[in-house]
């Protein structure tokens, strides 16, 4: 049953990528209803496999790579739909139905094995360490996205003098909805990543815990977003660093999903 809703989501997120290609083309209203509709079941259909998961196994899906891919989807259209409702956000569809898809299917070919249950994943700091870490990793994706936006429409300013082909919001705003969605990320992450190193002390259990991977890419990523961060608060650094600076941290995301194999 949660197979086939899995594939259902999966299905769903593809139709709302397919909606949002053509609406991005096209700016048509009906196409745009659609792309909503197909995201919105899916995240529906999402969020109810995500609690059966739970419920089965007692312990909050995100034990493994698979898994924290699939969170992270649904935590990216958790955070679209709840910026919904403050700012209108209709091109960031055409770019986050992508990612969500090919986390899905990447989640979708990866071995499904999960690892001895420990008694720190059915306590209290497990379920908020895995929401301060993913709900850092998903804000900062959104600022990855309008960093990208801000580069695209910087380099068609500067090349043809005018914006870029595709219907997307002017450099001002991009600028600074990156810099209000990085710096609440970035404050989620930091969060995490001391709840992180918390767990790694639990795990050790006084020694013999050796950091990995996961923990090697996680502390990496923060250091970067950190100078990103700084960046903002410091008006010296030029916009298109840190828009650079914010893409190339959110990239070494990648290391953390890649951690969780061999963690």
């Amino acid at each position: 049953m949660i197979r086939t809703i899995g594939d259902l989501t999966l299905l769903l997120y593809v139709a709302a990528m397919a909606f949002a290609f053509l609406d991005g083309g096209f700016r048509r209203k009906a196409l745009h209803l659609l792309c909503l509709a197909s995201a919105s079941a899916a995240f529906v259909l999402h969020a109810a496999s995500l609690t059966a998961k739970w419920k089965e196994s007692g312990v909050i899906p995100s034990v493994n790579a698979p898994q924290l891919m699939e969170l992270t989807v649904f935590f990216l259209m958790l955070t679209y739909f709840v910026s919904g409702i403050f700012a209108r956000q209709r091109e960031m569809l055409f770019f986050l139905t992508p990612i969500s898809v090919l986390l899905m299917m990447t989640a979708g070919m990866l071995p499904q094995d999960l690892p001895e249950t420990k008694p720190y994943f059915t306590t209290f700091w497990f379920p908020l360490h895995i929401f301060l870490i993913v709900s850092g990793m998903t804000l900062v994706l959104f600022s990855f996205i309008y960093s990208a936006i801000f580069i695209m429409q910087d380099h068609s300013l500067r090349k043809r003098k005018q914006p870029n082909a595709l219907l997307l919001p002017p450099i001002s705003v991009t600028e600074k909805l990156s810099k209000f969605y990085l710096k609440t990320g970035f404050f989620f992450f930091s969060a995490g990543m001391l709840s992180s190193a918390a767990y790694g002390i639990l795990r050790s259990d006084g020694g013999g815990y050796r950091p990995g991977l996961l923990e090697a890419a996680s502390f990496l990523s923060w250091i970067v977003l950190g100078a990103a961060t700084f960046g903002w608060v410091r008006s010296g650094m030029r916009p298109r660093k840190r828009a650079f600076l914010v893409i190339v941290g959110s990239s070494l995301f990648l290391f953390i999903f890649m951690g969780m194999l061999w963690h």
